[in-house]
């Protein structure tokens, strides 16, 4: 794939569930540039909410970790400073960017109008055949992604294995 832009975000973030009434407990982003892995942006995020059950087994991320962490408030300026104008590349675009623009919604901010590259989507369209889920852990499994640092589902850690996964299916053609 020919990207016009040098310069990709990585993005992904951990939430309190999937309604829109859910909020974002940890987000980070990694830019790509001509292929390579550049500088990374990294929060955790005090949601103001009850984490349940079901979120916690997945991030592990307690109410009590995020309790001093500051609100989406106080770190959109910086995490939209970081992406800028630039493409991002998220698996399953659709969720975050909803969870996203949510946030910025509820603070008075305009949503992203970004261009969006879904690895997700890419990868049910191109890769149909070849694995049959398209999950994260399994494309990347399939492409042989060292996975081992990753113990629970961390916004940092998924978006480095994002920019590696995207970096590989975008040389061979998945995308």
């Amino acid at each position: 794939m020919d990207h016009p832009l040098t310069r990709l975000v990585a993005l992904d973030t951990e939430t309190t569930g999937f309604s829109n009434s859910d909020k974002i407990v940890e987000i980070a982003c990694i830019e790509i540039i001509n292929g390579e892995i550049g500088s990374s942006f990294h929060r955790y995020v005090n949601p103001i909410i009850e984490i349940p059950d079901r979120a916690f087994d997945v991030h592990g991320l307690s109410e009590e970790f995020l309790n001093d962490k500051p609100k989406f408030k106080a770190v959109a300026d910086d995490l939209l400073g970081f992406i800028g104008g630039s493409t991002l590349v998220i698996h399953n675009a659709s969720y975050d960017l909803r969870m996203i623009n949510n946030e910025l919604k509820s603070i008075g901010y305009p949503a992203l109008n970004n261009e969006a590259i879904c690895t997700l989507k890419s990868a049910k369209k191109s890769m149909k055949e070849l694995v049959e889920s398209k999950s994260l852990d399994s494309l990347c499994d399939y492409f042989e992604i060292d996975t081992s640092k990753r113990i629970t589902h961390g916004a940092l850690v998924d978006t480095e294995l994002l920019a590696d996964l995207f970096i590989i299916m975008d040389q061979k053609g998945y995308l």
